[in-house]
């Protein structure tokens, strides 16, 4: 089995050897162009709308050749103001605020309980169980405590 195996690969290995010390002589002949005799190029006076139309797909999607079709479908926003991703103009009346790489603005100053970093509250009540306690009652009845609904979503 060795021997065949040794003697399979030396065979590959002398011709891969023979393959190498092959050359092969370039071709110098250039292929003969073909001409095509009945194409005419296209006079300017065809190329002129074809062009506009070109033009008029790339900017707006629309390729028809009547005018009217493609007016009616698509519309030019004109300067109408779209927001970013970067958050300016959030705030109509202060458009920087918000934005990207602005300090954020506080009301009032950090409550840290080490002054930076840890967060403070520890000992306040859940939030959750506060809710619970205000909003219980029995379905269709009247709260006992004299709130509604819009306790859920302006109470916190």
């Amino acid at each position: 089995m060795f021997l065949q195996l040794y003697w399979f690969i030396s065979i590959i290995y002398l011709t891969l050897i023979n393959a190498q010390n092959v050359t092969i002589n370039p071709i110098l002949t250039t292929p003969k162009q073909q001409v095509i005799s009945n194409i005419k190029k296209p006079s300017a006076e065809y190329l002129a709308p074809n062009r506009q139309n070109l033009i008029k797909w790339l900017l707006t999607g629309c390729w028809e050749l009547n005018k009217y079709k493609c007016e009616s479908m698509y519309h030019d926003p004109g300067s109408t103001e779209y927001p970013g991703y970067d958050g300016w103009y959030n705030n109509i009346g202060r458009p920087e605020i918000g934005a990207v790489d602005t300090p954020l603005l506080r009301r009032w100053p950090a409550a840290y309980k080490d002054g930076v970093y840890k967060p403070s509250g520890f000992n306040r009540p859940n939030p959750l169980k506060i809710s619970k306690e205000l909003l219980s009652g029995k379905i269709g009845s009247e709260s006992v405590k004299k709130r509604n609904v819009l306790q859920v979503f302006f109470g916190m």
